[in-house]
């Protein structure tokens, strides 16, 4: 991952900009989240954060129980199978 941020840190063109307003890091970690959503794998760090900031004082999940909901919820309407 390091030499993942070094590249982006050295980034010139429309990319740098974003670069250096967020840091490379940060935009290391958001295509990471965009990439799990995408493939469709649960991001249990975004649940906390939206836990905490939209609903402060509800019980959370723990991650096991998280994966496991997410998963539930996925494949309910299709019997668990995907074809």
């Amino acid at each position: 991952m390091n030499s993942v941020v070094a590249r982006l840190a050295a980034l010139s063109g429309p990319g740098a900009s974003v670069v250096a307003r967020l840091g490379a890091r940060e935009v290391v970690a958001r295509i990471s989240a965009h990439l799990r959503r995408l493939f469709g794998m649960p991001d249990y760090h975004l649940y906390v954060e939206h836990q905490d900031r939209c609903h402060p004082g509800a019980p959370v999940l723990s991650e096991k129980e998280f994966v496991r909901s997410e998963l539930e919820r996925k494949y309910a309407g299709c019997g668990g199978r995907c074809c």
